[in-house]
């Protein structure tokens, strides 16, 4: 049986808060939802001006690849002057991922905090069935449960359990899975990659496979303890690419994380920003989307009203593999800009003349002296 330890744990979310921006965070065991406000406030002597972002969110018992978590997210306007609004986002990674693993021999110059801890359900699926075929001095190999007793009190050292694999009527192959014991605690051995029969990467969790009934001194003396790295990956990383194409015909924008710096690989993490209320700019109160520049409301927010949601929820890619990541955070940040309307003439008919502190033109048609839509260009 192989260990499974990762596949196997939950994958809880808290919430929490930030004061920096407004942070959408998604993640997998023990990653965290934060939010809170970026936002830019332009006064005068006699205006009371606030723009600040609102949502709406459920803390989920587990995310995982293809379930979306709902998440909504809207601009809202606290102050008495109609203002405008942009919105952009960004987004950073903070993971665990698999190191270059420990030595079994350098394991007491071995930093603990790092390595992979299994709990009992772990050890006790890897001792369950099986044969003991490698172990500390004066524990006594053999089947599990009839040589050896796993209720004993295990002897600090390395413990291997080999599988038989039936492929046919006349040929067994073997895998081998186990874990290190330091007295205390039980601790995982690293993985390995491997390829299927169309060469893509297979994320395995045998420590060794199809190596015959025994194991050789180099085999036994190859194997690390595994290990994590956590990793920061800013916003601004060359290995995070945000895709903005299927903005208009799927409703989504997409980060994906090239951990190899290589596109579509197995280790990729891809994280989808679904999208609502999107529009071209011929409708009021939608989301128009400025190639890079960001997503433009088409109406002017005024005093006391919220704009409709842009962010609907978010969702690990189905696509994503466990060996991908071990414990993530995600923190999607949403950066609201706003300006409070002014006009380029006495009539307020055309040209938005504030609009252009927000990174684009803006077209008002109006409804008297009220605007009742723009467009943005």
């Amino acid at each position: 049986m192989k260990n499974t330890k990762n596949d196997k744990k939950d994958k809880k979310v808290l919430i929490g808060a930030l004061g920096i921006a407004a942070v959408i965070a998604a993640g997998s065991t023990f990653a965290w939802f934060t939010s809170s406000d970026e936002v830019t406030n332009r006064l005068t002597a006699s205006a009371d001006y606030g723009v600040s972002i609102t949502e709406t969110f459920t803390p989920p018992e587990e995310w995982l690849p293809g379930q979306e978590i709902n998440k909504d997210v809207a601009a809202v306007n606290t102050g008495n002057l109609s203002a405008l609004v942009k919105l952009e986002f960004e987004g950073a990674l903070t993971l665990k991922a698999e190191g270059d693993g420990v030595a079994v021999s350098g394991f007491a110059s071995a930093d603990k905090d790092t390595l992979d801890k299994l709990t009992a359900a772990d050890v006790a699926s890897l001792q369950a069935g099986g044969y003991l075929a490698v172990a500390p001095e004066g524990v006594t190999t053999g089947i599990v449960g009839t040589d050896f007793d796993a209720t004993d009190d295990d002897v600090p050292g390395l413990y291997l359990f080999r599988r038989e694999i039936k492929v046919d009527d006349e040929t067994t192959t073997y895998d081998y899975s186990g874990y290190y014991y330091d007295g205390d605690d039980y601790y995982g051995l690293q993985t390995i990659d491997d390829v299927d029969s169309d060469g893509n990467a297979v994320r395995t969790v045998d420590v060794l496979r199809d190596k015959g009934d025994t194991l050789t001194e180099a085999d036994i003396t190859g194997i690390k303890l595994k290990n994590f790295e956590e990793k920061v990956i800013p916003a601004d990383d060359s290995q995070i690419s945000w895709n903005y194409d299927k903005v208009y015909t799927d409703n989504v924008a997409i980060l994906t994380y090239h951990p190899t710096g290589a596109t579509n690989t197995a280790k990729d993490i891809v994280i989808n920003v679904n999208l609502t209320n999107l529009g071209n700019g011929n409708t009021a109160n939608e989301w128009q989307y400025l190639n890079e520049k960001g997503f433009y409301y088409t109406n002017d927010v005024e005093p006391g009203e919220a704009t409709n949601k842009l962010i609907d929820s978010v969702s690990l890619d189905e696509s994503v593999q466990a060996g991908a990541y071990t414990n993530m955070d995600f923190d999607l940040t949403v950066k609201l800009n706003s300006v409070q309307v002014t006009y380029a003439d006495d009539s307020q008919t055309e040209g938005v003349d504030s609009a252009s502190s927000l990174g684009a033109s803006a077209a008002a048609t109006n409804t008297g002296k009220e605007i009742s839509s723009i467009k943005w260009s």
